[in-house]
């Protein structure tokens, strides 16, 4: 005996709307996934002791939190757990509001919204959960290849988000071909438009505007770029594929400046004027700077390089790998 699941003859439509839920419930397992990483490897590097301090601030053998290149670790490992949470955070309430709103513009530019951000979410938080976990392996040295510490379990299990509920190179496929095109290129442009006003609202904000204008130069290169891919979707598919993976890194790298930058400006009202949540608040601003003026440079050569005329990928003789 069969029962009928939802419409008739809407299975299709059905099975992607399931799909869908499930690629940002994937995007969760990786950014949860990583911010317990993180956690264990903050504590593992404020009680282990080894070394001395490299500027002789004090004397004797120092945790090695105190090393800088252990920090560096520990500060990208922090911003990209927060601005993946928030990210997440961002097409949740989206999602909430395009299931709440009456139909009407409003209700389709949030639908819109969750579409266009579900295979970056996908794709981004899953990629970006295995680098954290792996960082934070990094971060504990050889007892984070052991079982003494879960890190290197979580680690191993990170790696299947970035493989089921359809591959990230699918994801990429998704988004630079149907998600940029879908009902006239609304989904674009309600992310685009996102994007634009928080960088008009903040540009020239006292504490993080320079900031936000890299993001807001960085966005009109992205914008630009995805036209161009785009264009090319049509006249060179085989061109368009080869780069489509890297062209959703750079949305996933400005979706996370934006969001970081949103933390930053809201935090700069109460560092350094919270008492004990100072360094709370602190925090945000540093992971946002430093996450923006590290990344974001590299996000504008990633968009070069999506645009280029080099076939290797696409010419290379299948026998000359």
């Amino acid at each position: 005996i069969g029962y009928l699941c939802g419409v008739e003859n809407k299975g299709l439509a059905h099975m992607f709307q399931m799909m869908n839920g499930a690629r940002i419930n994937t995007a969760v397992s990786g950014m949860t996934l990583a911010g317990t990483a993180y956690r264990n490897a903050l504590t593992y590097t404020a009680q282990r002791v080894q070394g001395r301090d490299i500027a002789g601030r004090t004397a004797g053998d120092v945790t090695i939190i105190h090393h800088p290149d252990v920090r560096r670790m520990l500060l990208w490992m922090k911003a990209a757990v927060d601005g993946m949470r928030s990210m997440i955070y961002t097409a949740a309430f989206w999602e909430d509001m395009a299931r709440a709103s009456a139909p009407g513009p409003e209700k389709e530019t949030y639908q819109n919204l969750v579409d266009f951000m579900t295979p970056v979410l996908k794709a981004y938080c899953s990629d970006t959960g295995f680098r954290v976990c792996e960082a934070a392996m990094q971060c504990m040295g050889g007892y984070g290849y052991c079982r003494d510490y879960p890190v290197e379990r979580y680690l191993r299990d990170a790696k299947i988000m970035s493989l089921y509920e359809g591959t990230n190179g699918i994801q990429s496929m998704d988004l630079m071909g149907r998600k940029m095109t879908i009902n006239s290129g609304a989904c674009f442009k309600a992310y685009q438009n996102e994007i634009v006003r928080f960088c008009e609202a903040h540009r020239r904000h006292p504490v993080v505007g320079r900031f936000v204008a890299q993001l807001a130069q960085t966005a009109e290169m992205l914008w630009a770029g995805a036209a161009e891919m785009t264009a090319r979707a049509k006249s060179d598919p085989l061109q368009w594929a080869s780069y489509s993976y890297p062209a959703l890194l750079a949305f996933g790298e400005v979706t996370m400046a934006w969001r970081l930058l949103d933390m930053a400006v809201i935090a700069s009202e109460s560092a350094g004027k919270a008492g004990t949540a100072d360094a709370f608040y602190r925090g945000k601003l540093y992971q946002a700077t430093w996450f923006v003026d590290t990344t974001l440079s590299h996000t504008q050569v990633r968009i070069q390089t999506c645009l280029r005329s080099g076939r290797e990928i696409v010419d290379i003789p299948d026998n000359a790998f």
